[in-house]
């Protein structure tokens, strides 16, 4: 049963860590588009 819980847990935060990753990389992008274009 822990181990389950310990594994669910796991993919949630590898999600979490994932979408934070994917924000941070965009956020970086549009960073470097607008000095681009100014």
């Amino acid at each position: 049963m822990l181990l389950v819980t310990l594994s669910d847990w796991y993919k949630d935060k590898q999600k979490a860590l994932y979408k934070y990753l994917l924000f941070t990389n965009f956020l970086d992008f549009t960073m470097k588009l607008k000095r681009k274009n100014s």
